[in-house]
C-alpha cells in the first residue's frame, strides 16, 4: 500500500505527521532523547537532535500520559517525576500568559489567515 502524504493538508496535526513519518519514527526520536555515552575514547554519544527534533518532546510526553491512561502496561510504569522532589507528574499544556490549561473551558481551536495574523 502507498503511503498518502498530508503535505499539502490545510490541518497542521496532518502536516505534522507528515514530517514525522511513520510510526517507527516516532520511537526513534523516544529513544533519542535518552542520549548516553558509549565510548569514553574517543568520546562518543549516540542521537543528536535537530531542534525539530527537540520541539517533539512535549508530544511524546503528551502521548506517554495518554498511553499511561488508557493502555496501561502490565508489568511496570512510565512516568515523568519532578528531578529534585521524585514526585510524579502528568504533562499539560498551559497558557503562559495566565497559567492556565489550554484545554480547558476558554481555550478553542480557530483558523486564522497569516495575512490576518501578522496584521
Amino acid at each position: 500500500m502507498q503511503r498518502k502524504s498530508f503535505s499539502d493538508m490545510q490541518c497542521p496535526i496532518a502536516r505534522g505527521l507528515e514530517h514525522v513519518g511513520e510510526w517507527w519514527s516516532i520511537l526513534i526520536l523516544r529513544d533519542a532523547f535518552r542520549r548516553e555515552r558509549y565510548n569514553d575514547r574517543p568520546p562518543r554519544d549516540r542521537y543528536v537532535l535537530t531542534q525539530c527534533g527537540k520541539d517533539f518532546r512535549p508530544v511524546m510526553l503528551a502521548m506517554l500520559a495518554y498511553g499511561n491512561k488508557h493502555f496501561p502496561p502490565d508489568d511496570r510504569q512510565v512516568r515523568i517525576v519532578n528531578a529534585d522532589t521524585g514526585q510524579v507528574v502528568e504533562p499539560v499544556l498551559v497558557d503562559p500568559a495566565t497559567g492556565r490549561r489550554v484545554d480547558g473551558p476558554g481555550y478553542q481551536v480557530v483558523t486564522t489567515m497569516l495575512r490576518e495574523a501578522a496584521a
